[in-house]
């Protein structure tokens, strides 16, 4: 009687062990699928980089600094005589700078100042991996999505770092260097 039971012990033992591998085994091959080419970009919160911007035929340097969601700074360089010229980004419009005079704007009140609204608008979009798509195309990551004012791709290095982003619906096409988190 004592060897049945010790018997039935194992094999309870085994069976048990057995659904547990089983379940584990399930998990890790169901939860580490994802649909096909879906994925999140790695990008900082807070973060500043160079830029150079063609919009509509026009050509622009400066930088951009992103200090939280809908939040943006852009602070032209070049050409020369907008040197200076600052953007203030946030989720309730735009308020440029430039010297000593300051405009605030509503998101609406001249459409080429809100050029940089849909820039904004794709960074927060592009923290959500919902609707983000990611291709390998020529050693590089390009993320596809759509932000609440248009449609995207972002080009980024295999660091996260992102090196162009493209918003056809705006004919805004961005590229960055020199991409640093900020503390």
């Amino acid at each position: 009687m004592m060897t049945t039971i010790v018997r039935f012990r194992k094999i309870y033992i085994i069976s048990a062990l057995s659904v547990v591998i089983l379940i584990i085994i399930c998990a890790v091959f169901i939860g580490g699928k994802s649909s096909p080419g879906s994925a999140a970009l790695p990008l900082a919160d807070n973060f500043s980089c160079d830029i150079s911007l063609k919009y509509s035929g026009m050509s622009l340097s400066g930088s951009i600094t992103r200090t939280g969601p809908g939040q943006c700074t852009v602070t032209i360089k070049e050409p020369k005589a907008l040197g200076g010229m600052r953007f203030d980004v946030t989720g309730e419009g735009i308020e440029i700078s430039y010297g000593k005079l300051k405009l605030p704007l509503g998101s609406i009140d001249i459409p080429e100042s809100n050029l940089f609204e849909p820039l904004c608008r794709t960074l927060d979009a592009a923290m959500s991996p919902d609707g983000l798509k990611m291709d390998r195309i020529d050693g590089k990551n390009v993320f596809h999505g759509k932000s609440s004012l248009s449609s995207f791709e972002i080009t980024c290095a295999d660091d996260g770092q992102i090196l162009n982003i493209k918003i056809p619906g705006y004919e805004l096409d961005v590229n960055m260097e020199n991409y640093s988190v900020n503390k």
